[in-house]
């Protein structure tokens, strides 16, 4: 198997305009983004953080419960961090505040994210480093760029096999426990280690009849729309393991290649089942 195609997300950079005493001006490209949260931070101490969502009864506006106001000493640095709801909801800046009961994990413009965390949605994230008076109108700007990958599998058989093949598995596997996204640089690094492999599945079923030799197909259940399968995940190295049997046998083959996704990319991995060798 083997990543063959890799294309950047259609949303690209998602700008929004955070103002204090202002609404959030929410602009458009940015039409898929409902709801953020926003941690400030003044040397290293929380200033403020609330969470933003979209003001239904005002077109491209995003607000809050109450307004905020900058610093007394308009030369003041504020360090604003942003992300939209993640995983089942979670929001991981609320969690680094009131789980851990400090900001130990963004201070060093970092959060440790579960490297199994499951994404229903896209997850973006902005940083930007700002004072009253550098700014228009109050307004400080949070350009949010895309944290994960997006995955998509295909499959073909073997030219050479003569054969359908039945698809009954696709995990993707890391030995990371966590890993670290990082605020300033939009980038991810290597968080903790066990000896537990953490595995993300993509694909389990009763099967997905794999006969065509010619071109990929995109691996889904019969009923399902196209897309369905699709993941977000953590961006960096995985195995990925798939189960598969062919017509005259019930003996599962298992199949491994090693993959590398690619942050803020559509990630298309190709695989070409062949019969299991004897």
């Amino acid at each position: 198997c083997g990543l063959l195609h890799r294309f950047g997300f259609g949303l690209g950079l998602v700008v929004v305009d955070f103002a204090f005493v202002q609404v959030v001006t929410f602009l458009e490209n940015a039409e898929n983004l409902n709801e953020f949260y926003v941690v400030a931070q003044v040397e290293d101490q929380v200033y403020t953080n609330k969470s933003f969502y979209r003001d239904v009864t005002t077109e491209n506006k995003f607000i809050s419960r109450e307004d905020v106001f900058w610093p007394d000493d308009s030369r003041e640095a504020v360090t604003f961090y942003a992300v939209n709801f993640g995983s089942n909801d979670k929001n991981y800046l609320s969690d680094a505040i009131f789980l851990n009961n400090d900001i130990t994990p963004i201070r060093n413009h970092s959060i440790e994210v579960p490297v199994d965390d499951s994404f229903n949605r896209d997850l973006v994230a902005a940083y930007s480093v700002t004072s009253a008076n550098q700014t228009t109108n109050g307004i400080a700007p949070l350009t949010f760029n895309h944290m994960l990958a997006e995955v998509e599998v295909y499959a073909k058989a073997d030219n050479s096999a003569n054969t359908s093949y039945t698809i009954t598995s696709i995990v993707f596997e890391s030995e990371d426990n966590t890993r670290i996204y990082h605020f300033d640089t939009n980038t991810w690094s290597t968080g903790a280690k066990d000896q537990k492999i953490r595995e993300v599945p993509y694909f389990r079923s009763n099967g997905f009849d794999v006969t065509n030799a010619n071109d990929y197909v995109e691996v889904v259940e019969t009923g399902s729309l196209p897309g369905y399968y699709f993941r977000f995940m953590i961006p960096g190295d995985y195995t990925l393991r798939v189960i598969y049997r062919i017509p005259t046998s019930n003996d599962p083959i298992n199949k491994t290649c090693e993959v590398n996704l690619v942050q803020n990319q559509k990630n298309r991995i190709n695989l070409t089942l062949t019969p299991p060798v004897n």
